[in-house]
């Protein structure tokens, strides 16, 4: 009689076990789609179109041509010394002093 009553118990607890498990399933199913279904709504009505930015043609007086500049090492050699430094070919300039080779 004890017997069939924990065996009764045990039956109950693994019943309500399994079924809580497939409610948490399902829950969890209906949540994940509810998700999926706002977020694909709110990607295509909250973007305003406006917003973004139009694409214009750039006259060719206001085009900017990047590169960098054309830094070459010169030498000479003073009183049997090795010298050497930084020339800017492009403006001209020296950059720096002269430092041993």
């Amino acid at each position: 009689m004890i017997n069939n009553d924990i065996k009764d118990l045990i039956r109950k607890k693994r019943e309500y076990f399994l079924r809580n498990k497939e409610i948490k399933r399902t829950i969890l199913k209906v949540t994940a789609i509810c998700g999926i279904i706002v977020l694909t709504t709110l990607s295509f009505t909250c973007f305003d179109r406006s917003v973004f930015a139009e694409r214009r043609a750039i006259p060719e007086s206001r085009q900017v041509i990047l590169r960098a500049s054309r830094i070459v090492w010169k030498y000479k050699v003073e009183n049997g010394v090795l010298w050497k430094r930084k020339y800017n070919l492009d403006t001209g300039k020296w950059i720096g002093d002269w430092i041993r080779a």
